[in-house]
């Protein structure tokens, strides 16, 4: 079972180094979430965009079925955790799109 702990998974290893936590807070209820999220570090947020960059570039050139079928084969695992990881997840999107357009200003 997939548990959510509230850290930063840049290329596939969990860190919660950061010093500065916050809480995800449900859209239609208005409640805080029971997990603390650590806050990303500058540093910690360029080694993802490395990742990232990394990860596009092993994908990019993918033929488009075998694209499909990554894309594909991610929603059926994420459509297979807890209703309560799925929910955060869902929730931890939002937050991250928050911080992003926030980041962007």
């Amino acid at each position: 079972m997939v548990q959510l702990t509230g850290a930063n998974l840049i290329a596939g290893e969990a860190t919660t180094t950061a010093s500065e936590k916050f809480y995800s807070t449900n859209p239609r209820t208005k409640q805080t979430g029971p997990i603390a999220f650590s806050q990303a570090t500058p540093q910690q947020i360029a080694a993802a965009a490395v990742a990232a960059q990394q990860a596009y570039q092993s994908t990019r050139l993918l033929p488009a079925p075998q694209l499909a079928h990554f894309l594909y084969t991610v929603a059926e695992e994420i459509e297979a955790l807890d209703e309560p990881v799925a929910e955060g997840l869902y929730l931890f999107s939002h937050c991250v799109e928050e911080v992003g357009q926030l980041w962007r200003r």
